[in-house]
This record gives C-alpha cells, structure tokens and sequence, in this order.
C-alpha cells in the first residue's frame, strides 16, 4: 500500500521471480534485500492506528496518507538502484515492465511516464482528479478494525471496482498514439497472483 514509486516488493512474488527467472543466487540476494527493506519501512511508520484514521475527516485522512507515501519513498530510496545490480539487463528491463503493469494508472502521474508519453498538463489533472475521487479514504468502513470477514470482503470487493473503474477512465485520457506507447512500454501482459497486496494495476485490456 505505501510502497512509493519503487515497487520492488514485486520481487519477493514468486511468480515474478520465474517470469525474470531468477537463478537461486539472485533471489537469496532479493530475499535479504526486502527483509532490509520491510525492516526499514517498519522503522519508519511504526504502528498504523486504524482507529484514529477512522476518525479523521476525509481531508485529514489524504493528508496523513500522503505523509505516508512520502516516508514510504524516503524508505524505499536507493532500492531500486540495489535491484539493478542484482538483475542482469534484461531481467531488469523486464521487471520495470512489470512494475508499470502492476502501477497502472497511477504510473500516469510519475514524471518518467509523463515525459515518455508527453502527457499534458491539462491531462495530467484530469488523471490525478480521476485517481484521488477513487482513493478509499472516503469511506470509514474500509478502516474499522471491528468489521467482520463478510464486511472486510465486501468493502475490498468496492474499493476493488471502484479502482477498476478509475483505470479505465485515466486510459480514456490518453490519444491513441500514446496508448499504444504505454502498451510498448509495459511489454508482455503478466497475470499477477489474485491475492498479493491491495492493487490490482495490470493494465486494461485493449478494446
């Protein structure tokens, strides 16, 4: 959820790991190097107080998300560059084709997709409106520690579509010119594991 630009973390999906077919070397360093990581980024945030985010206005609650993301950056900094020394170059040309499928549209608002894609300004609004309208901090079910299974399930399946939505109204910004540069740019379409982590930003399916 705060993992930054990075996206790193993708490396310790197992199914990843095959598409870049690690040899066993590489993905011992991989493991060390998100064991570090995960340890810096728990140094950093500490404990989450669910309840408290629960009671913040919507307004509190983006700012204090956006705090995160900041720290979350500032943990992960220096990440990617160790990553590139562990991947060969193909490896790692790969892998940043996966970590913009996994982004999705939220890789539209990172100035090295924009510069890329020569996504406008007028554009750029629109996506980051389209993206913020869609973040789950509206909603104080999705932070309620005492919700039950059929409730948690139910507010994901929400936040899920709602996110879904939002993908394929941010790609409906882009002419055709820039959308086949974006299907370039993130390569072979990957089938992430349904259930790791809270995104789902595989790129949509061509109309």
């Amino acid at each position: 959820m705060f993992g930054g630009g990075s996206g790193a973390m993708l490396l310790g999906i197992p199914e990843v790991q095959t598409e870049l077919g690690l040899a066993s070397d590489q993905k011992t360093e991989v493991t060390t190097l998100l064991t570090e990581a995960r340890e810096k980024m728990r140094s950093s945030f500490g404990q989450v107080n669910f309840q408290e985010l629960q009671n913040l206005s919507q307004e509190e609650r983006q700012k204090r998300f956006e705090e995160m993301r900041k720290k979350a950056e500032e943990a992960n900094k220096g990440l990617d560059e160790k990553i590139t020394k562990i991947l060969k170059p193909e490896q790692s040309t790969r892998f940043k084709q996966l970590q913009l499928q996994r982004q999705g549209a939220r890789a539209l608002t990172t100035a090295d997709v924009i510069a890329r894609l020569k996504i406008s300004d007028a554009q750029e609004t629109k996506i980051k409106k389209i993206l913020a309208d869609a973040r789950p901090t509206g909603g104080r079910a999705a932070f309620d520690p005492n919700q039950t299974a059929e409730e948690r399930q139910a507010n994901m399946k929400k936040m899920r579509e709602q996110m879904e939505k939002a993908q394929k109204e941010c790609f409906a910004q882009l002419s055709d010119d820039q959308m086949l540069d974006w299907t370039n740019m993130c390569g072979k379409t990957f089938k992430f594991p349904e259930f790791q982590g809270r995104g789902r930003g595989n790129r949509p399916a061509q109309q």
